[in-house]
């Protein structure tokens, strides 16, 4: 497992790097120090797959750019700043066995309350942005029980406003070609 994740952030690098993104070496050793974590792992591997589909997309992007404390990106648009927050919902390795396995009738496996989860995660994760500038919530799911149309009802649901972000942004791996997924649902606050 080290040696695949160390042979996989060398690449990540080298991916981010070619596409000029900005403050990779600084976001490198917050990766290595992940190498061994499977899931923190894979929370900075979607952390450098957004950040590489915005620099592929013509955007400058800075990672880490306010350091270890505030958002994971910055991009720049037209001299404007607009500043990422980059999370996602962990798989739920047991019960996506359950489920697969059939073990359990689906209506007995505990599932999450999507609605709330995704909210709360929304606002947690909204509080990391930068006062006074554009900010964007940027959520991807690995977990089997919350998806886009998880996502769909709780930004509908909503009472209040999201402070800080201007527009959330949600994908999962229901939709994805090979090892690349792409967020498919935009949902603006």
């Amino acid at each position: 497992l080290r040696l695949a994740q160390t042979c996989k952030r060398n690449a990540l690098v080298d991916e981010l790097k070619s596409a000029e993104v900005r403050n990779v070496d600084a976001w490198s050793k917050d990766l290595t120090r992940a190498i061994g974590n499977v899931e923190a792992f894979g929370d900075y591997f979607k952390e450098e797959s957004y950040a590489l589909l915005l620099a592929k997309s013509g955007l400058r992007v800075t990672l880490k750019p306010k350091g270890q404390i505030g958002p994971d990106l910055k991009v720049e648009v037209d001299g404007e700043e607009i500043y990422v927050e980059v999370s996602r919902f962990r798989e739920d390795y047991n019960l996506r066995n359950k489920l697969a396995l059939g073990t359990e009738l689906q209506e007995s496996v505990k599932l999450p309350e999507r609605s709330e989860d995704l909210l709360t995660k929304i606002g947690r994760e909204a509080s990391q942005l930068v006062d006074g500038f554009p900010g964007i919530v940027l959520l991807h799911s690995d977990h089997v029980a919350i998806d886009e149309l998880d996502f769909i009802q709780a930004i509908e649901s909503k009472a209040t406003p999201l402070s800080k972000a201007s527009a959330v942004i949600f994908g999962s791996n229901w939709r994805s070609v090979g090892y690349n997924s792409y967020p498919m649902f935009w949902g603006f606050v």
